[in-house]
């Protein structure tokens, strides 16, 4: 359930932390919703050849997400291939 997964996560987590979604069909929205203010959130879909560094992933970022993780994010993504960073939820869907 991603409400009980979300209010595990929030526990975990300190203000200025990130969440990192790979959940299909959970917008930026949502994760907002359920996490609260203060929590840096990123929804990826990578593809299967991800798993040997021949990858696509296309991701978008919520509103607040720092810089200093959308960097650290681009840097995850293109170690799995080709990372394309989506002005929002709906490319992605």
């Amino acid at each position: 359930d991603v409400s009980e997964g979300a209010q595990i996560a929030r526990a975990a987590l300190h203000d200025g932390g990130i969440v990192l979604s790979v959940l299909a069909g959970v917008t930026t929205a949502r994760l907002r919703e359920l996490l609260g203010p203060g929590i840096g959130i990123v929804r990826a879909m990578p593809n299967v050849a991800s798993l040997y560094g021949a990858g696509v992933t296309a991701w978008c970022a919520g509103d607040d997400l720092h810089a200093s993780h959308k960097s650290w994010c681009v840097r995850l993504f293109e170690s799995l291939g080709s990372a394309f960073e989506v002005a929002d939820d709906a490319a992605i869907d």
